[in-house]
């Protein structure tokens, strides 16, 4: 059994897709298993995946229904122990899965794991994320996630990992959002679980694609999920 299933959405990125394997084969910390699921890509994408030369990638393929249910099948055709994800457009740096385990061998209880990184707003302008805590260089305890997130969240999901067992726990990705599904499920684990930060940046986030999901406004689904957390909001001042 892998360690981590990587879990790559895949839908029409064939600008991405090489540059994205490229960096999971590069890790340091090579005991993963790569689960692509093709959400139906209509351009070269999937012929760049087939002709890809690696071991260990597994590809699946289901109709065009969006990236929440393809993260969700990816996690159900996972092997490995822990889910680390990871979307088309976005890379990882050398040694991301090397720090995810060093955070859940310092940290075993904890139920989702996040590395800190940086956004790549254009070719010639790259940040870190703008996150609202101070930290040392070891991996930490969250204290409060929404205090920590109400710049740029703590958790990206192509930084993040959590057990199979604790994905399924928390019902995976709400299928009822179009956007927003990877915040609603960090927020429903924020609420009862503990959350481990490793403050190396580890993961670059391609902000620069106009047409990705996760960067549309689509607001009346935004309204809808944050609406969702009213109650908690009572007990919760940071939230």
């Amino acid at each position: 059994m892998s360690f981590f299933s990587v879990i790559i959405p895949l839908y029409n990125k064939e600008a991405h897709i090489k540059a994205c394997l490229n960096s999971v084969v590069a890790q340091t910390f090579n005991n993963y298993e790569i689960i692509i699921v093709n959400d139906g890509s209509t351009d070269n994408s999937v012929a760049i995946v087939e002709g890809y030369k690696s071991k260990g990638i597994k590809l699946f393929h289901q109709k065009n229904s969006g990236v929440s249910i393809a993260r969700n099948n990816g996690v159900e055709y996972a092997q490995g122990k822990y889910i680390a994800f990871l979307d088309a457009d976005d890379i990882w740096k050398r040694e991301h899965l090397e720090c995810l385990k060093q955070s859940i061998d310092k940290f075993p209880k904890a139920v989702l794991y996040s590395n800190n990184y940086e956004i790549r707003y254009n070719s010639r302008f790259i940040k870190p994320a703008k996150l609202n805590l101070t930290h040392n260089n070891e991996p930490f305890i969250v204290k409060d996630f929404f205090k920590a997130s109400i710049n740029d969240t703590i958790c990206w999901t192509s930084a993040t990992a959590i057990s199979k067992k604790d994905f399924s726990t928390y019902d995976g990705f709400n299928l009822n959002y179009t956007t927003g599904q990877d915040l609603d499920l960090w927020i429903r684990i924020a609420l009862k679980a503990t959350i481990v930060f490793n403050p190396r940046i580890t993961m670059q986030y391609n902000k620069s694609i106009s047409d990705s999901l996760s960067k549309s406004e689509k607001n009346e689904v935004r309204y809808t999920l944050f609406n969702s957390f009213k109650e908690n909001e009572k007990s919760n001042h940071s939230l």
